[in-house]
């Protein structure tokens, strides 16, 4: 039996996988716990990413898009507008499956009304979210910090390829061919 147990620590653990089936809901009222999103319009980031062509998945025109969309940027988006949806951040979009996160999004609630005034389609929440998402500060943010990281792995590259030159250059080697004497 202590063998076993030396079998398993010894083993590396495999990492847990998260549930595909996640959901995040956001309902805009907090008494609401659980509702029915069968019938929520489903948007991929893709739809809007201005950095794909037609085929590869966009939906609207490149003026109305913004550059690499993330779920959680149009959640806030449909917040600010103060729409019910539920995020799902481990469904994996078909044509692009490297890319996870889609949004159910509530336009027209059951009784038939417009739950935006402004929003009378799945086309016109997509223009807003690629219209807005640019604006957000978290993009901001988000953006800046890839900027800075970028500079310093490009930095820490830089010394690296002068330690490597350095190093190389001071080998005291004979040249010429091996085994000749």
């Amino acid at each position: 039996m202590a063998a076993a147990k030396d079998e398993d620590m010894g083993m590396p653990q495999m990492p847990v996988m998260p549930d595909p089936n996640a959901k995040f809901l956001w309902s805009g009222d907090p008494n609401v716990r659980e509702f029915d999103f069968s019938k929520f319009v489903q948007i991929w980031p893709a739809y809007i990413n201005s950095d794909l062509s037609y085929a590869q998945g966009r939906r609207i025109g490149k003026e109305h898009c913004c550059s690499d969309p993330i779920v959680s940027e149009m959640s806030e988006i449909c917040q600010s507008l103060k729409l019910r949806h539920v995020i799902e951040p481990y469904k994996r979009y078909p044509r692009l499956f490297l890319k996870c996160g889609r949004i159910r999004v509530q336009i027209v609630d059951d009784s038939g009304n417009y739950c935006n005034e402004e929003i009378k389609s799945k086309k016109d929440l997509l223009k807003k979210m690629g219209t807005f998402i640019p604006k957000l500060n978290s993009r901001i943010k988000r953006q800046q910090q890839a900027v800075e990281t970028a500079k310093q792995e490009a930095a820490q590259q830089q010394t690296q390829q002068i330690t490597t030159a350095t190093s190389s250059g001071n080998s005291k080697k004979k040249k010429g061919k091996k085994g000749r004497k």
